[in-house]
C-alpha cells in the first residue's frame, strides 16, 4: 500500500510540475538580430554595432516613407497621361484604308505584318501612303488606320488603362530606385563597420597573445 501511495504522490507531483510548466509564459517584442545593437547591453556590443543598426533602421524608415511619395508621383503621371490621351482621342480618327498593292508572295517577310501601299480619305481628301497590314492581305482589302487632322497616319490614342499602367510602373520604379539607394547606403556603412570590427578583433588577439 505504501508503495502505491508513494507512486501516486510522484505522479501527482509530475502532473503539478507539468501544469506549472504550461502556465509559465514569457512575453516580449520580436527582435531582428541586425537591429539588436540599438537596445542590447553588454561589453560585446560595440559602437560599430549600434551605428550599423541605426543606419539599417533609418533605411527601413526611409523606404517606408518613400511609398507615399511614389504614390503621389504615380498619381501625377496618371493625370498627365490621361489628359494627353484624351486630347489624342479628340483629334485622331480611325478611317478605312484600301490596300492598293502587296509584295509578291515569295518576297513577303515571314513576320505577321507587312508594310503595304494604301489609300484613304479624310474629309473628302484622298491620301496615299504605306500602312501596316497582315501578311495575308491582298490588293483591295481594307484595314483600319488612325490619322491626325491632316490625314497622316498616327498611332492609336492611348487609353485610361494605359495611363494607369504607366503610372504604376513609374511609381514602382521610383520606389525601387530610392529604396535601392538607401540599401546601398546601409551596405556601405556595414562594410566600413566590418573593417573596423576586424581591425579591433585583430588588435584584441594581438594583445591577448602578446609579443612573440
Amino acid at each position: 500500500m505504501r508503495s502505491h501511495g508513494a507512486e501516486h504522490q510522484r505522479k501527482t507531483a509530475g502532473h503539478a510540475g507539468g501544469a506549472a510548466g504550461f502556465t509559465s509564459f514569457t512575453f516580449g517584442l520580436p527582435r531582428w538580430p541586425a537591429l539588436a545593437g540599438l537596445w542590447a547591453r553588454g561589453p560585446l556590443v560595440r559602437t560599430t554595432d549600434r551605428i550599423e543598426a541605426l543606419v539599417l533602421l533609418l533605411a527601413i524608415v526611409m523606404s517606408a516613407a518613400f511609398l507615399p511619395l511614389a504614390a503621389v508621383l504615380g498619381s501625377t503621371v496618371y493625370d498627365t497621361q490621361r489628359d494627353r490621351y484624351a486630347e489624342q482621342a479628340a483629334v485622331r480618327t480611325a478611317v478605312p484604308a484600301v490596300i492598293t498593292e502587296v509584295p509578291d508572295v515569295t518576297k513577303r517577310p515571314r513576320s505577321r505584318l507587312i508594310s503595304a501601299p494604301a489609300r484613304w480619305s479624310v474629309n473628302g481628301v484622298e491620301h496615299t501612303g504605306s500602312v501596316l497590314a497582315s501578311s495575308a492581305t491582298e490588293p483591295g482589302d481594307t484595314v483600319e488606320i488612325w490619322v491626325d487632322p491632316d490625314g497622316k497616319p498616327v498611332s492609336p490614342p492611348g487609353t485610361p488603362g494605359r495611363a494607369a499602367l504607366e503610372a504604376i510602373m513609374v511609381a514602382a520604379l521610383a520606389w525601387v530606385g530610392l529604396s535601392g539607394a538607401t540599401a546601398l547606403l546601409y551596405l556601405g556603412v556595414r562594410a566600413v563597420c566590418d573593417r573596423i570590427r576586424l581591425a579591433q578583433w585583430q588588435t584584441a588577439l594581438e594583445d591577448l597573445v602578446g609579443p612573440r
